[in-house]
């Protein structure tokens, strides 16, 4: 039988992840798009040449893998530069991402739905390959709390990252189901049991 594919979205720092991860608790598979996108990057060697010739050799570390922190700074600054990497690394992830949705369907393990967790649903168009879409949302302040006390990043880097995304406001527009991360991870996890339970209805 055929599994419902939801796409989970949200902003920087609104606690996606962490309602992914509760998620699987309850019996879904997570479908990591990050983890998709890093794996574009580090296993492909392709990709890999592409990044060097359009960034230069300054964005990788002696070991010869990406330095994130370098090549962040260079993609959220400029949105031209976000671009083209872009253009890069997501038809590869995205290549990736499909194929894992695709294994999980044929799979003969038991589980209830396969979450793709990925913070660029709507920018990437995926949306239109989901059954639905669920937004996480939270307080700006809380946003770039969180995400300062999980990289040391400073607050103009936090904002940078999220200017270069979708609005939250949008991102909450589109989607089918908005959950509300703005208390407690006791209220969190209420309100993914409710959010589990409604997915459950919607296969």
């Amino acid at each position: 039988m055929r599994k419902l594919v939801v796409g989970l979205t949200g902003g920087v720092g609104c606690g996606k992840s962490t309602v992914a991860g509760m998620l699987q608790q309850l019996g879904a598979k997570i479908i990591d798009v990050d983890q998709a996108g890093r794996w574009a990057v580090e296993e492909n060697a392709g990709v890999r040449e592409q990044i060097r010739a359009a960034f230069g050799d300054e964005v990788f570390l002696l070991s010869d893998q990406i330095d994130r922190r370098k090549l962040g700074g260079i993609i959220f600054s400029d949105a031209m530069e976000r671009e083209k990497l872009n253009r890069i690394v997501h038809p590869v992830m995205l290549q990736r991402v499909r194929k894992l949705i695709g294994e999980l369907q044929k799979s003969q393990d038991s589980f209830t739905s396969i979450i793709v967790d990925a913070a660029l649903i709507f920018e990437l168009g995926l949306d239109q390959e989901m059954d639905r879409t669920v937004t996480v949302s939270a307080p700006l302040d809380v946003c770039i709390e969180r995400v300062h006390l999980r990289t040391g990043l400073a607050k103009t880097e936090i904002l940078q990252r999220m200017a270069a995304q979708l609005p939250l406001e949008e991102k909450i527009r589109r989607a089918d189901y908005v959950l509300r991360n703005d208390g407690d991870l006791r209220s969190l996890q209420e309100k993914v049991n409710d959010l589990h339970n409604w997915l459950m209805t919607q296969a």
